[in-house]
């Protein structure tokens, strides 16, 4: 189904207990940074979604990236948790009536090998991307990842360091939206490799892996929560420079990073073929 035939569908799904991923027209939607007043529909094309949890018989209450989609000036906050929005029922239902589809996601079980596939091709693309030297594109742009990628903040960082007010190519963000973002993507990375190794390691599919390595994404995920956190107190207190006051953590970082990657380079998979 879509666009309003589409919104029964949408209830529906949520009083089922699913979460929905919405398509619709953002530019219409006063606490996305893509509303633009006066918009016209016939310009739009298909391109964010973002997820609609609940909703009753006054508002939708919905998540969104809060560090790269979010107009602060008009969103409303659900009481009590700050990342989930409130919308009226009826205002998001008009923008709906003129575009609106709905997606769900659900596992497949059967597959039981796609985990240990997954997995192994992350920790693979982790320590290939974090090895790779920075590269000149062929805009005359360098581009850094990884290691140098850390080791290019912690230089930018060193004495008056970077306006965190500057923009990004390729983003319709600054820095200070984008690397808040940057890190909390590391931080769930982080996160669901260590929940993926720990299935892996029950399941007797892995071997060779260092209790350190477990301790090594904790202490990683952690640290780029810290650097993100710091950023956002930052901003509050009106600055808004990445300077010298982030060189400490830049440095834990990446001696974290470098342990992290060493033994990540050292787990081996039972019987995973690509």
């Amino acid at each position: 189904e879509e666009n309003e035939a589409a919104i029964p569908l949408l209830q529906s799904l949520l009083d089922s207990g699913e979460a929905v991923i919405v398509h619709t027209i953002t530019e219409l939607l006063d606490f996305s940074i893509n509303y633009t007043l006066g918009y016209n529909i016939e310009e739009f094309e298909p391109g964010h979604v973002f997820l609609i949890l609940h909703y009753d018989e006054e508002n939708y209450y919905y998540l969104e990236d809060p560090f790269a989609q979010i107009n602060y000036d008009y969103f409303i906050p659900y009481k009590g948790r700050k990342d989930i929005g409130v919308m009226a029922k009826d205002k998001m239902n008009e923008i709906f009536k003129h575009y609106l589809r709905c997606h769900t996601i659900s596992f497949n079980w059967d597959q039981e090998d796609l985990l240990q596939t997954r997995v192994k091709a992350t920790i693979e693309e982790s320590i290939k991307s974090y090895s790779k030297p920075e590269e000149t594109l062929e805009t005359g742009n360098v581009q850094y990842t990884g290691r140098a990628a850390i080791c290019k903040l912690m230089e930018l960082s060193e004495g008056e360091g970077i306006d965190l007010n500057a923009g990004v190519e390729g983003e319709s963000v600054n820095l200070l939206g984008f690397l808040p973002w940057l890190f909390s993507i590391l931080d769930k990375k982080r996160r669901l490799l260590a929940l993926g190794l720990q299935l892996l390691v029950k399941q007797e599919k892995v071997m060779g892996v260092d209790e350190r390595l477990f301790e090594a994404l904790k202490k990683s995920e952690k640290l780029w929560v810290k650097c993100k956190n710091l950023i956002e107190k930052n901003k509050i207190r009106g600055k808004e420079r990445f300077d010298s006051t982030y060189s400490s953590i830049l440095k834990e970082i990446l001696e974290v990073e470098d342990v992290l990657n060493e033994l990540l380079e050292n787990t081996e998979f039972i019987g995973c073929s690509n």
